[in-house]
């Protein structure tokens, strides 16, 4: 609950013990679109990638992952500030576009993507993919190779324990996500000896909700 009430008083507010949201009451903003009702505010959306923008240096592009929160409006609000898209489907491709993202600003990610969804993203231009196996290292050339295009890759790997931390840990141990750090170099010979493919580089995501420094910078060393 703590942690509750120092979000409302950071970004919202609260008067006659009622939560407001852009200074409007939830009450006058229920009666008027009816309840069940999801609210947003612009500006806080606006102050929180303004401090991330300013926090690194401009060579660092940043990306609005569409599964966090793929409401139309918040996605397209995120395009219209000048972020790329992260998508984890064909069917988000396909929301990124009706946000009017560039095809070559989204970048595709995650497991179990399919022979016909690689086809179809690579088919329109897709910015890049972020392959999970060796499976998928080949499968992308393969069709990259029957397009006659030459696709940008980067290659997800699941690192070892030591750079653990957060609420959902996706490293040190089997998993679905990317390939076992003790395994990453023959892939990359895989993926450089392939003329279909631009290797472009490493994708290191190791948990969420980090809220020490430590943990953060011991995993950019480790990334490094």
């Amino acid at each position: 609950m703590d942690h509750v009430r120092s979000i409302i008083a950071r970004h919202f507010g609260v008067v006659g013990g009622e939560l407001h949201v852009g200074g409007i009451p939830v009450s006058a903003l229920a009666r008027e679109h009816g309840t069940p009702l999801f609210i947003y505010d612009a500006q806080v959306l606006d102050r929180q990638f303004a401090l991330l923008r300013q926090t690194y240096p401009k060579e660092f592009a940043i990306s609005y992952s569409v599964k966090a929160n793929p409401c139309p409006a918040i996605v397209r609000h995120f395009v219209n500030l000048g972020l790329g898209l992260e998508i984890a489907s064909a069917g988000e491709f396909h929301q990124a576009l009706r946000a009017g993202c560039q095809p070559e600003r989204i970048l595709f990610a995650g497991p179990g993507k399919t022979e016909v969804e690689l086809e179809f993203v690579l088919g329109r231009g897709i910015g890049e993919i972020h392959v999970e196996s060796l499976l998928e290292a080949r499968r992308v050339g393969a069709i990259s190779a029957k397009l006659g295009v030459r696709a940008r890759v980067a290659l997800r790997v699941n690192p070892g324990a030591e750079v653990q931390g957060g609420a959902m840990r996706m490293g040190g141990k089997p998993a679905p996500f990317g390939v076992d750090e003790e395994r990453l170099d023959t892939i990359l010979d895989v993926l450089v000896a392939d003329p279909h493919v631009d290797f472009q580089g490493i994708h290191l995501f190791t948990g969420t909700q980090i809220l020490d420094d430590s943990v953060l910078v011991a995993q950019y060393r480790r990334g490094i």
